[in-house]
């Protein structure tokens, strides 16, 4: 009986030239930490009638949902789709000669998501997985790795599918050393670790059709983001601001090599966060020192909830 190592999983997506409808081999190859997976799920329906047995007899098949998580180092080069899939479809520039920037300020008034095929080849068969959607988005930067993103997904349904031949294309992975972080417009560098989650209010509408599935992957519900840290506590003055309720701002940029793109262009990714509030200030110690574990929300400014900015080379999502 064959068996096969998940040190051979490899996956890919596409984005749908038609929305919803499944492409047939990936063009974007990527690279996921092992605990990645699409996961269809069915829900039987019970039988619950009452016969004079205290015992349920067969169900009945019910609803299908294909769900998902992604997670990988964040690399300028290889998070943008997810952020399209989540956000929506950013907008785009050449500010050099190889290098675009791409910049989401969300909510976007769009309440339909791009969609993507994703494709899973786990060896024993390639699995594909239509019109998968963002519903999350968790970066998570530790003090001894790399910066982390995870993605919550949604999709249709299964089918087989095909993985083509994959090719990476990859910029570096943002350590926590190349992170900078920014509190009330100004730097700050008595945090220690930090994270950013990023609900993108996605539902799956369901009709009924003669089919299990959900039809649609919507924005419908608020969106929302929040985030925490833990800091050296070495001031009380954004911390007198949780007890005023006063706003405050969040900002955190990623930034690769020098020239790492062009000459003046870097791999970039920056979270901005214009109006954050907090909602938890907690006293504590990192390695005997006084700190703070810390919990904010995004509050929308008139303008935008946030913006997230990535520099790589590729034109357009």
């Amino acid at each position: 009986m064959a068996n096969y190592s998940i040190e051979s999983k490899r996956w890919g997506l596409k984005k749908e030239g038609t929305r919803l409808t499944a492409e047939s081999a990936p063009d974007v190859w990527f690279a996921v930490e092992p605990e990645s997976e699409m996961t269809p799920n069915q829900i039987p329906i019970e039988d619950t009638a009452l016969r004079g047995v205290r015992a349920g007899y067969p169900s009945v098949a019910g609803q299908k949902l294909v769900e998902g998580t992604v997670k990988m180092p964040v690399r300028a080069q290889n998070i943008a789709e997810f952020g399209v899939m989540t956000l929506g479809a950013p907008t785009s520039t050449n500010p050099g000669t190889l290098a675009y920037n791409h910049e989401w300020i969300f909510p976007l008034s769009s309440i339909l998501p791009p969609a993507y095929t994703i494709f899973v080849d786990r060896g024993i068969a390639v699995e594909k997985y239509n019109g998968v959607c963002g519903k999350s988005l968790v970066f998570d930067s530790p003090i001894d790795g790399t910066v982390n993103l995870t993605a919550e997904l949604m999709g249709i349904a299964e089918a087989t599918g095909s993985i083509g031949s994959p090719s990476y294309t990859e910029s570096e992975a943002m350590a926590f050393w190349r992170t900078s972080l920014q509190l009330a417009g100004g730097a700050v560098t008595t945090i220690q670790s930090w994270n950013v989650t990023i609900n993108s209010g996605l539902v799956g509408k369901r009709v009924q059709n003669a089919s299990q599935n959900i039809v649609d992957l919507i924005l419908a519900e608020r969106m929302t983001a929040e985030g925490s840290f833990e800091i050296f506590f070495e001031s009380e003055t954004e911390r007198d601001k949780f007890f005023a309720n006063t706003q405050s701002s969040f900002q955190a940029t990623l930034t690769g090599d020098a020239d790492g793109i062009e000459a003046g262009q870097e791999y970039v990714v920056d979270l901005e966060f214009p109006e954050i509030v907090y909602t938890g200030w907690e006293f504590g110690s990192i390695d005997n020192i006084l700190s703070a574990s810390v919990n904010w929300r995004a509050e929308y400014n008139g303008t935008k909830l946030g913006e997230l900015n990535i520099t790589n080379v590729t034109a357009s999502y």
